[in-house]
């Protein structure tokens, strides 16, 4: 797009650079869910060919969105999407800094809200989505595919908010991702022998419609993680 407008009497043409561009598609296919938080980004190469870029704006397009905290780039591992809009990645660069325990704790509110609300406010198929989550969450369990379970067991908690149809609950949850899913890698997967039921019971309780119980198995959950990231080494008293 080329902009004309007038400047002392000359006319100043602007140009949209390729790296607003580059930035601008990034952020499209963020903001469509074609990328959704966690995921991994393709390589420069491969976007630079998808998108129609050469690979010097990619990078810098990148560069400008890890800066704004909608990316993260983990050394080795590549670029992953950690927040969908700029007030959610101000909120997942400051959740990040917290302790583990300090997120389960404002999980409880967070959690035992979306599991409330989700119980008065769920559909037909946000229970067909949640069981099926469950159900890939089992399969990963019995592979032992620690990163596959992890990665489900976030996605249903996400689940879970979105059932509850408030859209600034489910932002909130959204821009805490990143920080729940370092203090889930932390606390969370024990092996298939260790595999409880409670997400099960948890579902159960959202699709009998019963906010109570819902509320009690969500809180039940998160004392379960706080009480195994209490008995990591290091998070010990002394």
């Amino acid at each position: 797009m080329v902009e004309q407008r007038q400047l002392g009497g000359m006319k100043s043409i602007a140009r949209r650079t390729l790296v607003e561009d580059a930035t601008d598609q990034l952020l499209a296919q963020i903001k469509d869910g074609t990328w959704k938080v966690g995921d991994r980004l393709p390589t420069a190469s491969k976007l630079a060919e998808a998108l129609g870029i050469s690979r010097s704006p990619i990078r810098e397009a990148t560069r400008a969105l890890v800066h704004a905290g909608l990316l993260e780039t983990r050394q080795g591992d590549g670029t992953y999407v950690i927040a969908v809009n700029e007030a959610n990645g101000a909120l997942a660069r400051r959740a990040r800094q917290a302790e583990s325990t300090e997120i389960i704790d404002v999980r409880r509110g967070l959690d035992v809200a979306a599991a409330v609300a989700a119980a008065l406010a769920r559909t037909t198929d946000d229970l067909e989505d949640l069981a099926d989550i469950l159900d890939r969450r089992r399969q990963a369990a019995a592979r032992a595919d620690e990163d596959k379970f992890v990665a489900l067991d976030l996605e249903f908690h996400l689940g879970v908010a979105k059932s509850a149809h408030n859209s600034i609950l489910f932002d909130i949850y959204h821009g805490l991702l990143g920080a729940i899913r370092a203090s889930m890698k932390v606390s969370l997967y024990l092996g298939p022998n260790h595999l409880s039921h409670d997400h099960e019971d948890l579902l159960e309780a959202i699709r009998g419609r019963d906010p109570g119980l819902a509320a009690g198995v969500a809180l039940g959950i998160l004392n379960e993680q706080d009480l195994i990231v209490g008995n990591q080494p290091g998070n010990q008293p002394t």
